[in-house]
């Protein structure tokens, strides 16, 4: 799945959802969404199709945004996972951080984990710390 993808589709949301209820800036709301995406699985090197689906939670403290992500997928190849994504906003920057854990009928497992920063007025995108890793194929 596009790093890239993922984080301007987080930014599209968080933006839709601040222009369409201001008048919840400071209380919680919570906003979810989804996306596909062909990658590879890195137990198997096939490719696979995969779906994440995120229900995020965003708090507003001033022009500073907390976003907690419930995030769940599955792949085409009957690989399913849940995990955690936490992530800052200001005007500038969204500072990001998320670890996933996949796994499938077999006891197969693998993991996803990094950091991530994007850059708001250019979309740049830098990663930091990614770990895709196969724990049990």
């Amino acid at each position: 799945m596009s790093r890239r993808s993922i984080a301007m589709a987080i930014v599209t949301a968080l933006m839709m959802t601040t222009i369409a209820l201001p008048a919840l800036a400071t209380k919680p709301f919570h906003v979810s969404a989804s996306q596909s995406e062909n990658r590879f699985n890195p137990c198997t090197g096939e490719p696979h199709v995969v779906t994440m689906n995120w229900d995020l939670k965003v708090i507003s403290n001033n022009k500073t945004q907390v976003i907690v992500f419930d995030t769940t997928l599955s792949t085409s190849d009957g690989w399913v996972g849940e995990g955690r994504e936490t992530a800052a906003t200001n005007p500038n920057f969204l500072a990001n951080t998320f670890s996933l854990r996949v796994t499938n009928d077999s006891d197969g497992l693998y993991m996803v984990k990094g950091r991530r920063l994007v850059d708001l007025d250019t979309g740049e995108t830098q990663l930091s710390n990614l770990d895709v890793r196969c724990v049990r194929p």
